[in-house]
C-alpha cells in the first residue's frame, strides 16, 4: 500500500518540488525585508533557515514567518559574520549533525559562517539554517559503512523518498561514502545520500 502511495505522490509533486535557481542565491543569515503574510507592509528581519525558495524569516520586532523568497528582498549580509575561528567547540568547516530547527531530528552538513554565538550549517542536502552550536554535534570524516556520523550499516533512519519531502522509516544495509542503501520497513528500497536522511 505505502509503495503505491509513494509512486503517486512522486507523480504528482515532482514538478512541484524542483528547486529553482533563483533560491540558490538566498542565505540564512541575510539582511532582509519581507512582505509580512503578503499584507503590503514591509519589515526587516534576518533569514534563520532557507528550504529551497523558502525561507523561515526571524523579523527585528520578534515575530517569525515561513514565507516564500519572491515576498522579500535582501537588504544586507548576516551581520558579525567571520569565515575562522570556532564557537561553541565546532570551527568553519566542521562535519557536524545538528537538531534541524529544534524538531527533534538531526541531519548532517558543515559549519560554513560564524555569526556571534552561532553557526550557520549548510546541510548536505543543501538547505541552510543559523543555530546555536549546543544543538549540534561534531562528528567523523564520512568512510564507507562507517557510523562515526550515525549513519553506518544498520542505523536507523528515516529518508526523504525519491527527495519529493515524504520521509519514511528503514534500516541502512550498505553505505559507499555519502550514498546509502536503505531497506523501508514496507518494503521498498532505495540507493539514496546522507543529505536525504535524517536520524528518528
Amino acid at each position: 500500500m505505502f509503495g503505491w502511495f509513494k509512486y503517486c505522490v512522486f507523480f504528482g509533486v515532482l514538478f512541484a518540488m524542483t528547486p529553482t535557481a533563483e533560491a540558490s542565491g538566498w542565505r540564512a543569515g541575510d539582511r532582509v525585508s519581507c512582505n509580512w503574510k503578503s499584507l503590503g507592509t514591509y519589515y526587516t528581519g534576518t533569514i534563520a533557515a532557507r528550504m529551497g525558495k523558502k525561507v523561515s524569516v526571524f523579523y527585528d520586532d520578534g515575530d517569525r514567518e515561513i514565507t516564500t523568497t519572491s515576498r522579500c528582498s535582501r537588504i544586507g549580509p548576516p551581520r558579525n559574520a567571520s569565515k575562522s575561528g570556532k564557537v561553541g567547540g565546532l570551527s568553519v568547516g566542521a562535519r557536524v549533525s545538528c537538531n534541524w530547527q529544534g524538531e527533534g531530528y538531526f541531519y548532517t552538513g558543515r559549519v560554513d559562517l560564524l555569526l556571534g554565538s552561532k553557526i550557520r550549517v549548510l546541510y548536505d542536502e543543501g538547505d541552510e539554517e543559523i543555530t546555536l552550536p549546543s544543538q549540534c554535534k561534531a562528528v567523523g570524516a564520512k568512510k564507507s559503512g562507517s557510523g562515526g556520523d550515525g549513519f553506518g550499516v544498520g542505523a536507523r533512519v528515516q529518508c526523504n523518498w525519491k527527495n519529493l519531502g515524504v520521509y519514511y522509516s528503514g534500516k541502512i544495509v550498505g553505505r559507499d561514502g555519502k550514498k546509502l542503501k536503505i531497506h523501508y520497513d514496507d518494503g521498498d528500497r532505495e540507493t539514496t545520500t546522507i543529505g536525504r536522511c535524517r536520524k528518528p
